[in-house]
């Protein structure tokens, strides 16, 4: 189950990346990819913040109100996903023997 979660959440970060960077250019997937990437983008975002202001390290590219993230905080993200990834696959496995 933490394999299938790991990969949910490298699959996740990975889209994310894609639609912050452009690369998706499918209205209708780069609709379904934001549901995960809106969140995600605005924990790293704070993360990124966090980081930048009591380490120094510039982590956030160009821009003040939405800045591009560097792409070594979307390996985070793959990591904060994971926690998530498995609570929702217990939760479904847990559905799955009531019935």
């Amino acid at each position: 189950m933490i394999l299938v979660a790991f990969i949910f959440s490298i699959v996740q970060a990975s889209l994310a990346y894609f639609l912050h960077n452009d690369m998706i250019s499918v209205k209708i997937f780069q609709w379904i990819v934001s549901v995960i990437y809106i969140p995600l983008y605005f924990v790293l975002l704070l993360i990124g913040g966090l980081l930048e202001v009591v380490f120094g390290l510039n982590l956030l590219k160009g821009g003040v109100v939405f800045p591009y993230l560097h792409d070594a905080l979307w390996a985070v993200g793959g990591i904060l996903l994971l926690p998530l990834n498995l609570w929702f696959l217990k939760l479904g496995a847990r559905c799955k023997l009531r019935t």
